[in-house]
């Protein structure tokens, strides 16, 4: 198991921005206030970056890979650690990205893949493209070395057989079931009832999530999620 001195605590903020109108100082903001290490955001419009960049996201998060768009489109990461290895993945609907993160201010060379992820919704259909950008990003989770985190979107619940299996041949952990949490219900918030559904995930392997939690998103009809992880280092 983990002990405190082969473990750094690496927290992640996700969150969907509704076409981009969620509210950026409060995004902002709530990244600083949460500490979060690395933000994943989806639904990420050109205007919303300059919304973000302007409530200085980019100056406590200075390393992005950023593949803003239209509509739903557009997803995002920003690190306070220096990124490399930036991917924008082709074949989507939405946009998909990835970069590799130095983790360990002791030791650079330390890294971890963190991707932000935005999968189609099986309804109003095709569910078939929904069933075949599962099983790509299964594809991708499962190409990558060492540690790796994917937050975002999935328009899927644990119960979904089809996200099952890509957790089960990924040998990823949903971040929820593994700390603890339960069904952490992120959809729809904009309603006058609690949210209903578990589609927002952090999925990691090679790491242990040890708390997961929502947040309001004003502007937004998702609640976001922070995750907070223990990351090896090292080699178990």
């Amino acid at each position: 198991g983990y002990r405190p001195h082969d473990a750094l605590a690496f927290t992640v903020l996700s969150g969907n921005m509704r076409y981009g109108k969620a509210d950026a100082s409060h995004l902002a903001n709530l990244a600083r206030a949460e500490k979060a290490d690395a933000v994943a955001l989806q639904e990420l419009t050109p205007q919303a970056v300059q919304r973000l960049v302007a409530a200085g996201l980019q100056r406590d998060y200075p390393y992005s890979q950023v593949a803003a768009g239209p509509d739903a489109t557009g997803v995002g990461l920003w690190s306070k650690r220096p990124m490399t290895d930036k991917e924008t993945y082709d074949g989507f609907t939405f946009h998909q990205v990835s970069a590799r993160i130095a983790f360990d201010a002791s030791d650079p060379t330390r890294t971890l893949t963190l991707c932000s992820t935005h999968v189609v919704a099986p309804w109003p259909g095709p569910a078939g493209r929904w069933v075949h950008e599962l099983s790509r990003i299964a594809v991708i989770l499962g190409s990558q070395t060492g540690v790796s985190i994917d937050a975002g979107d999935f328009n899927s619940t644990l119960d979904v057989a089809q996200f099952r299996d890509l957790l089960k041949k990924t040998d990823y952990a949903d971040a929820a079931k593994q700390s603890g949490a339960g069904i952490v219900r992120t959809f729809p918030a904009d309603t006058a009832f609690p949210p209903l559904l578990g589609i927002d995930h952090v999925l990691s392997r090679g790491a242990v999530a040890t708390g997961v939690r929502t947040v309001a998103l004003p502007g937004s009809d998702h609640r976001g999620i922070v995750v907070r992880l223990l990351l090896p280092t090292q080699t178990l």
